[in-house]
């Protein structure tokens, strides 16, 4: 993520709160969806603006979101109305929007969603870029562009230092769920649902950029589980400007044991809520109604890990299936991958430790957020499929 144009990392987000009455700083007034959406989600039904939230480090992750604050700009438009105009320094396509007279480049991986998803050429577009066949690419791109003139996508573009570059290709069904409706409706229910279960929450790190974020919250009140230690329970909740994904919720927990030691994982399986960038507005609401099934949730969670407190030690078989999951998986980098079998061929993880001991050692294979993230769903796994096994 940090490979954005704009982006902040925080880690560290202090013991400040927001009022209910700032997250109205998330939705742009002059924009659609969040015209409507602030409608139907009005922040008076959540509580009084001058509430304060139950959640610790909103105010720093508002002036966090506030400071990479970009101008952005979206385009409906057909292929008659736009011209191929070359390649970058770096190979970056360069395209020119006839209606409103903007050249922009593209960034991030716009080139070969534009090149895969229009044509289904993205690997003769990289054969010709690796050989310098410049003018084949042209002649090609020249006459999909005429046979293929009513093609429609959303181009979705930012600006900075005065340029204008191209971020995203989206379908025109897309419906633009941008960051700041992802937070916005996230902290809303959130709050929402602390405030009638009696729990406060604290935003334990952010990931944020002019395209994606990533925001980790969790349950400040834990829950005691016996022979094991300490479960907090979480959310991640994350959004892609750019892709054809979904806001997403995630249940997230974190075992601490007595020692201190701790590991978190993630349900990907069983995710909270997802919103689809085509659903609609309408139907959100039924969507964002499951975040109140949170408890039942945690509750079944909390019957998956009591069925190992039986289990001292991981077994070998277990490390084997831990190994399996991460050295074949296509989630996690060569040196990661190199880092592990290191740690597993050398049994500095090995049948003698606790399951939050090896995990703890695990973590240190990799410092990239995503990795780790998958690492995390990679744990949730093996949790359950240790639980169906034990007697």
């Amino acid at each position: 993520m940090n490979n954005h144009l704009y982006y902040s990392l925080l880690d560290n987000l202090g013991e400040g709160y927001a009022k209910l009455s700032d997250l109205k700083y998330f939705v742009r007034e002059d924009t659609e969806p969040d015209i409507t959406i602030a409608a139907k989600f009005p922040i008076t039904y959540f509580g009084s603006p001058g509430d304060t939230l139950k959640i610790k480090g909103t105010d720093t992750l508002l002036s966090a979101f506030e400071a990479i604050r970009a101008e952005k700009l979206d385009f409906v438009e057909k292929l008659e109305h736009i011209e191929y105009m070359g390649l970058t320094d770096g190979h970056e396509i360069i395209l020119h929007f006839k209606n409103d007279s903007l050249t922009a480049s593209s960034v991030y991986d716009f080139s070969h969603d534009f090149f895969d998803e229009l044509f289904d050429m993205a690997k003769f577009a990289n054969f010709c870029i690796r050989y310098e066949y410049y003018d084949l690419l042209r002649d090609n791109l020249t006459r999909l562009f005429t046979e293929r003139k009513t093609s429609e996508k959303q181009f979705r573009l930012i600006q900075k230092n005065g340029d204008f570059f191209l971020r995203g290709l989206t379908s025109s069904r897309y419906q633009n769920y941008d960051n700041n409706i992802a937070l916005y409706l996230s902290i809303l229910n959130l709050h929402k649902f602390a405030t009638e279960n009696n729990v406060s929450y604290r935003i334990s790190r952010a990931r944020l950029s002019d395209s994606e974020v990533r925001v980790f919250f969790e349950q400040e009140q834990p829950t005691e589980i016996p022979s094991l230690g300490k479960v907090y329970f979480g959310i991640v909740v994350s959004n892609s400007e750019v892709r054809e994904g979904a806001v997403s919720l995630e249940l997230r927990y974190r075992l601490v044991d007595k020692d201190g030691r701790s590991f978190a994982a993630t349900d990907l399986k069983d995710s909270v809520l997802n919103i689809n960038h085509i659903t609609g507005v309408e139907r959100m609401e039924s969507r964002l109604s499951r975040i109140q099934n949170l408890s039942s949730i945690q509750n079944s969670i909390v019957t998956l890990i009591t069925g190992l407190q039986n289990m001292k030690t991981l077994s070998k078989d277990a490390m084997y299936r831990l190994y399996q999951k991460i050295v074949y998986s296509k989630n996690f980098k060569a040196n990661t991958k190199a880092k592990f079998k290191e740690l597993y061929d050398q049994n500095d993880v090995d049948n003698a430790a606790t399951l939050v001991e090896a995990f703890e050692k695990v973590n240190s294979i990799t410092s990239d957020l995503d990795e780790k993230t998958f690492l995390e769903r990679v744990y949730h796994e093996l949790i359950t499929e240790l639980t169906r096994k034990q007697p």
